[in-house]
């Protein structure tokens, strides 16, 4: 995330004074800060002056992280989507309720209403917008869609849950006569509050595979009434969210019959004791999450810890952005050995957001905690020394209790505070070598044709010397041609070498190559300058292009020529799916393209480049 300064002159410090003029403290603190909403102020270009304590519950960016940022860089997931949104916003001053797709600090998606309007404050414009987060109704409505019949025709309890929070997102009319709840109460239930477990009983790890799972369990209604019940559990994905649809049945009178002929209630706690381990262990790593990891700390026995590791994995987002979420599961599994082997057998081990890890001690000192960070880098040194696909970075934070007065949320705090201060030093390196590693990616692939690349510099330098292309841009137009399709690395192969034509779905998936490549060259210091270009790379002449729809002038001119250059040479040369055209037939290809797909002077030009290439 790129920050700027901000002093009283200028940014953030100008507003505030700005802001003296038209309100008191006061009562900005309570309109503004307090409200349950996300609520932001802005420059209009994008930059943060203000955020409230929504924002960073809802979007996991401090207010400091966030203010001096552009919107963009920090929580944006498409460019085109903001351009559209300062384009109602400039013409008509105002935008209500307008749907739009934030990042999260951890990496997931969140779905939003956003509303916004401008202000006129100490004679400059600012954006003022609130933002209310619809991602588990609008993702509990779409799995809901594909169980729509269960729902209408089956009489069972049907809840459906947010794996990662645990919250109940849905529930039909018989779940909530059932356990007596109102639709509104249910919806703010965690659904571990529906079964009651003995806290006497011992602990069993047996783990079983959701997918089709049947067990029976001891629920609770509202009133405290307890009963039995059988739970058909399975999972589905919407958008990378994971969520367990539950078909629930009363069995209390068959529980009652079978009681009379067998007092032994083994089984059943087997199965209660399974569902408390899912409640309470991350389903990828194995590992206990945030949810035991809360419980933990709120326990009495809490007082005894007294030191922490917060370990953060540097560059996961731009992985899971890149190459996919499998190889992002990848690195998460092996971040999760190397904590395993560094860690003791009475500390606790917890996944306690999409890249982050705790690891809680007791009764330490300052000593074994800085023995632990080095085991942890030295452990990642070794695995990167086995040449795996993504080299694995970890930023870890450490904080001791030395003051039996400071509580364990202070410590946590601390450590996490220490381990971002590592994280600006380490993060921008560890985002440098996964791009490295991705740039040989694209260079070994070469996505099917020989040289490829070669040839495209070769045929753009010619280019760019006869349409007068300024010499001190050149570097960076050389560039581009080289790696402007970087992020075709997340690409399958089977869409990218797949003969014959595209499905619509396939089409999609290939045009995400624009965005993918835009994100990696962000990361990264050597392709930065031309992480814009490499963004608009495949739009068109006449607007019919992607993402943007861009048209004509407004598509960059080195976008332009690359758009020519490259059809040229994928029409010239041997493909997996398509043998290579004539000369003649190509060139005949980009004159019926002109004014559509192609700048058509700039065909003109290169066509003068290339008039003494034959087959």
């Amino acid at each position: 995330m790129n920050r700027r300064s901000i002093n009283s002159e200028t940014g953030a410090g100008r507003f505030r004074n700005d802001l003296s003029l038209v309100m008191s403290e006061e009562l900005f603190f309570k309109a503004f800060n307090y409200l349950p909403n996300v609520m932001t102020l802005s420059t209009l270009e994008g930059m943060f002056i203000e955020t409230n304590a929504a924002f960073t519950e809802t979007l996991g960016y401090t207010r400091e992280e966030a203010i001096g940022s552009n919107a963009l860089d920090i929580v944006w997931i498409d460019p085109g989507e903001r351009a559209r949104f300062l384009d109602v916003l400039n013409n008509e001053g105002s935008i209500y309720k307008m749907e739009a797709h934030f990042w999260h600090k951890e990496g997931h998606e969140v779905i939003a209403l956003i509303s916004s309007v401008k202000v006129m404050i100490g004679g400059s414009e600012y954006i003022l917008s609130s933002i209310v987060d619809i991602t588990d109704r609008i993702d509990a409505q779409e799995a809901l869609n594909r169980y729509r019949f269960l729902f209408d025709e089956v009489q069972d309890s049907i809840i459906l849950i947010n794996m990662k929070s645990g919250r109940i997102v849905d529930a039909n009319n018989t779940a909530l006569r059932t356990y007596g709840y109102t639709r509104d109460e249910m919806l703010k239930l965690n659904f571990s509050l529906l079964h009651g477990i003995d806290k006497n009983r011992k602990k069993h790890n047996a783990r079983k595979n959701l997918k089709g799972f049947l067990f029976e369990s001891l629920h609770r209604r509202k009133d405290g009434s307890p009963f039995y019940v059988e739970i058909s559990s399975s999972t589905t994905t919407v958008k990378k969210h994971k969520y367990l649809l539950w078909v629930i049945r009363d069995i209390s009178e068959r529980k009652q019959a079978e009681a009379l002929r067998c007092k032994d209630a083994e089984e059943i706690i087997k199965h209660l004791e399974e569902l408390e381990y899912i409640s309470e262990h991350d389903p990828l790593t194995g590992l206990n999450n945030r949810t035991y990891f809360e419980k933990v700390l709120n326990n009495q026995g809490a007082s005894r810890i007294n030191g922490i590791l917060m370990c953060d994995i540097d560059g996961l987002k731009l992985v899971n952005d890149s190459i996919g979420y499998q190889a992002g599961d990848a690195l998460l599994i092996a971040a999760t050995g190397v904590l395993k082997k560094c860690s003791g057998a009475n500390d606790i081990l917890a996944r306690v957001g999409g890249d982050e890890f705790a690891v809680l001690l007791s009764d330490t000192d300052m000593s074994l905690l800085n023995k632990r960070a080095r085991q942890i880098q030295q452990e990642v040194e070794a695995y990167n020394t086995r040449d795996p696909l993504i080299p694995l970075s970890i930023t870890v934070g450490v904080a001791f209790k030395e003051d039996r007065t400071i509580s364990i949320f202070e410590l946590i705090k601390t450590a996490d505070n220490n381990m971002y201060r590592q994280k600006l030093l380490s993060s921008q390196s560890a985002r440098s070598a996964i791009v490295k590693i991705l740039m040989k990616t694209l260079e070994a692939r070469d996505f099917g044709t020989e040289n490829h690349a070669v040839r495209l510099v070769k045929l753009m330098r010619i280019f760019a010397h006869k349409a007068g292309f300024p010499i001190w841009r050149m570097e960076d137009l050389m560039l581009f041609s080289q790696f402007h399709d970087i992020g075709k690395v997340g690409v399958p192969d089977r869409i990218l070498y797949k003969p014959g034509s595209l499905n619509q779905e396939e089409k999609f998936e290939m045009q995400k190559h624009c965005e993918i490549g835009y994100r990696i060259a962000q990361a990264s210091p050597d392709l930065a300058p031309i992480a814009e270009l490499i963004l608009r790379h495949h739009e068109w002449w006449n607007g019919q292009g992607y993402p943007l729809g861009l048209q004509g002038s407004e598509i960059p001119i080195e976008c332009r020529m690359l758009s020519i250059v490259d059809a040229y040479d994928a029409m010239t040369c041997d493909r997996p799916y398509r043998k290579a055209m004539s000369h003649e037939s190509a060139v005949e290809e980009l004159m019926a393209c002109r004014g559509s797909q192609f700048d058509p002077e700039l065909v003109r030009v290169f066509l003068e480049c290339i008039s003494g290439l034959d087959d």
